[in-house]
């Protein structure tokens, strides 16, 4: 098993904001430069929509970590039920 690399889930968050902000900041400025900008109210309704689904990545993130901690955790059993020391060419110890 080759290993994956370990992201702590805070710089992922900060990333993903920084994103999220470029990605309106953009879609605002295209409306503008196409000629239908926004009203103030619009403005707001899209940002309150892009920070409630950004409300839910760290605990998205946070899940993910856990779900791939306990599938681990079951390999490591599994390979221990099976006599298996898991030393593979390519496995991390």
């Amino acid at each position: 098993m080759t290993a994956r690399p370990s992201f702590d889930s805070g710089t992922v968050h900060v990333v993903a904001a920084g994103r999220i902000a470029r990605l309106v900041i953009a879609g605002f400025g295209l409306c503008d430069d196409c000629g239908f900008p926004l009203l103030e109210r619009q403005k707001i309704a899209l940002l309150t929509s892009a920070l409630l689904e950004f409300d839910g990545v760290q605990q998205e993130l946070e899940g993910l970590q856990r779900v791939e901690h306990l599938l681990e955790e079951l390999r490591a059993a599994d390979r221990r039920s099976n006599g298996d020391s898991g030393d593979r060419p390519g496995d991390e110890p």
